[in-house]
């Protein structure tokens, strides 16, 4: 039997450790021996299908919180990889199984979309679109179909049925996609870039001509709408017609996303044979490490003006977990002392990351550590084991690989 959480001894992660493969060993038995099972045991209901939006610091419990619409298939994609990795056994499957009832049944909406969050204490939906929560459904489809694949046409025909209704409603008359039927909202950079992450893994599993259509027009979108030719860095916002908004509030770059774009345009570039995007993956990833690594902690931070100077130096966990997978995503490229460089980035950012991971509970994580160096007290965020394990995933492939 399974100890609870209060009569468990936290596993504490030794941060010194100075081999990628030993880091993966001690990452890999903190993730198969507390983090499945408990997330499993109290973010799972095992009777609706639903995964909690959260647990408690303190008790690993449940508060309850209103659901995002993106945590579901984060979840189900997080059970089905930790599956493929061999990091939980058959019940992944199961669970996936369920999870994705409750998807397909509570939280897709008449017209075809999924819902933006529920309140699961009122029973209540929010319809809000948000186009970032439907290219995890997407994403979510594309690793179901890979690791069951008899069931890998139900799968494709569902994403399929999502994506002709984004391209019907929210398709941008220039190029990518709207948040809004009218196209008065402003764009953003992070959903495109979920869809390329989904577009990419349903390359791998089907030959419908859509996926890399779809992903090279993504990458063009990144390539000339993005990235800046001034500074060659990335941004979050734009007007409804692709263009620099003129508050400065909403000119914000993202180190973390310099380095998660740069861990997806390497993988496009490698499978195009593209040397110029595979060059402007190494340059986001520049970018991200000299603008948005603070050397003396060794971290990530969260923000950055659009001419490359600070704006926040809080530093949330998600962000050392993009560092790790573009290092080692662009060390597998490289050779000599490039190579090592990427490899020494990969090391700073497992370190950084594993500071995140010594908690009451054993499993959890701290969502944030503020400009002073004190992490946050919220409950831990279940859609963080999402990033710990595709964080996981790059390194285990670096080192198979």
């Amino acid at each position: 039997m399974r100890l609870t959480p209060s009569q468990k001894t936290p596993f504490m992660i030794d941060a010194t450790e100075d081999s990628i493969s030993s880091h993966y060993q001690s990452l890999a038995r903190w993730m198969s021996q507390d983090v499945l099972p408990l997330w499993i045991d109290e973010g799972f209901n095992s009777t609706t299908g639903e995964f909690a939006e959260s647990l408690e610091l303190t008790n690993g419990k449940d508060p309850l919180l209103v659901r995002r619409g993106r945590t579901q298939p984060r979840q189900i994609f997080s059970m089905l990889l930790a599956h493929e990795m061999g990091l939980l056994d058959e019940q992944a499957l199961t669970i996936a199984e369920k999870g994705i009832e409750f998807l397909d049944t509570f939280s897709k909406l008449e017209d075809g979309t999924y819902t933006f969050g529920f309140d699961a204490n009122q029973g209540t939906i929010n319809h809000e679109f948000g186009l970032y929560k439907q290219v995890f459904v997407l994403f979510c489809y594309a690793v179901a179909a890979r690791v069951t694949p008899n069931n890998k046409s139900l799968y494709e025909q569902r994403a399929l049925d999502l994506y002709n209704v984004l391209k019907d409603k929210y398709k941008h008359p220039q190029i990518g996609f709207m948040e809004d039927t009218e196209g008065k909202k402003n764009l953003c950079s992070n959903p495109h870039m979920h869809m390329l992450e989904a577009t990419l893994a349903w390359e791998l599993v089907s030959d419908a001509p859509i996926w890399p259509t779809l992903s090279d027009e993504l990458v063009t979108v990144a390539t000339t709408h993005l990235i800046s030719k001034e500074t060659g860095a990335l941004s979050e916002f734009f007007t409804p017609n692709w263009e620099v908004p003129s508050d400065a509030i909403d000119r914000l770059v993202e180190p973390g996303h310099q380095f998660e774009w740069a861990w997806l345009l390497s993988d496009w570039a490698r499978r195009r044979n593209s040397s110029d995007v595979k060059q402007t993956a190494k340059t986001l990833f520049d970018i991200g490490q000299r603008h948005g690594v603070d050397t003396e902690r060794n971290l990530t931070l969260d923000q950055l003006n659009d001419d490359l100077t600070l704006r926040s130096a809080s530093a949330h966990l998600w962000p050392q977990t993009e560092w790790i997978k573009a290092s080692l995503a662009l060390a597998r490229e490289a050779e000599g002392a490039e190579k090592l460089r990427y490899l020494d980035q990969a090391v700073n950012g497992i370190t950084a990351m594993k500071t995140y991971l010594n908690t009451e509970v054993s499993g959890l994580w701290h969502i944030k550590q503020d400009d002073k160096g004190a992490f946050d007290s919220s409950p831990a965020q279940a859609g963080l084991l999402y990033h710990v394990l595709m964080a996981l995933a790059e390194i285990k492939n670096y080192i198979e690989h």
